[in-house]
């Protein structure tokens, strides 16, 4: 197995693509040898993709018609053969947001062009999805008021996990004390004292899940004891063996699930 190949995810050279229509052969253009913003026109226009993929060889090619069904088939397989595939999110945000793109892989020490021509396609749109929230694209992006419009309002709950640092994490806790603080010298001299603010959100681990599904099945076992204790006529609800078994079964998966 030649791991630089696959991560190369091309491969070095697919070799070229070619296809026969009206008796002859053409060789199409090398994906390597195009700009982003052309490749991701292709399919819109079949003057346009035959210009692209054919170039000099385009006049004799439209010599034989061809319908746009045959064409839309041609540009799946020449993506496929390069291991292009169908890059739409990719190409729809270079589109969008390619300066901003380009300054953040120039930043991570990544040239867009060179990663282009090797085929790294995959790669680009990786590191643009893992972008932190500070830089230049999805700095952009927040920017961008008619993103914003096709988005919709983000339900509420905690904050993601991701780009949660411990520098955040003590901002916050100071924010959390600095709103008792407030409550306490507010308090000195109210007339009804106030209760201080909730603390803010952090982010849920697979670890507070798991506590908050112990603590639900802990609830439903002493709802489980008080229902069967009110049952049987006894008067407290403790020796309740098949709700203590339940709850061992009920626990049992819990824990198999975190």
């Amino acid at each position: 197995m030649d791991l630089d190949a696959l991560e190369r995810e091309g491969g070095r050279s697919a070799g070229p693509f070619t296809v026969r229509h009206g008796g002859r052969t053409y060789t199409l253009a090398d994906p390597c040898d195009l700009h982003w913003r052309t490749i991701a026109r292709l399919g819109a226009d079949v003057d346009h993709d035959t210009r692209v993929l054919l170039g000099d060889q385009a006049d004799m090619f439209r010599c034989t018609p061809m319908p746009a069904w045959k064409m839309t088939r041609m540009v799946a397989a020449w993506r496929e053969h390069h291991g292009l595939g169908n890059p739409d999110r990719l190409l729809s945000l270079l589109d969008r947001y390619s300066e901003a793109i380009d300054a953040d892989l120039a930043d991570r020490g990544w040239d867009l062009a060179q990663l282009w021509a090797r085929r790294r396609w995959r790669f680009i749109l990786n590191i643009v999805e893992h972008l932190p929230s500070a830089s230049h694209t999805l700095t952009a992006m927040a920017d961008d008021d008619e993103l914003a419009a096709q988005i919709p309002e983000p339900e509420p709950g905690p904050p993601p996990l991701a780009g949660w640092s411990p520098e955040i994490a003590t901002l916050t806790l100071i924010a959390d004390r600095l709103g008792e603080v407030v409550t306490a010298i507010h308090n000195t001299t109210a007339k009804k004292p106030g209760k201080p603010p909730p603390p803010l959100p952090r982010p849920q681990t697979a670890h507070d899940r798991l506590a908050r599904r112990r603590r639900r099945a802990s609830h439903q076992l002493i709802k489980d004891r008080l229902l069967e204790a009110s049952t049987r006529g006894r008067p407290t609800m403790a020796a309740a063996p098949a709700a203590d078994a339940r709850h061992a079964a009920h626990r049992t998966h819990t824990n198999t699930r975190g």
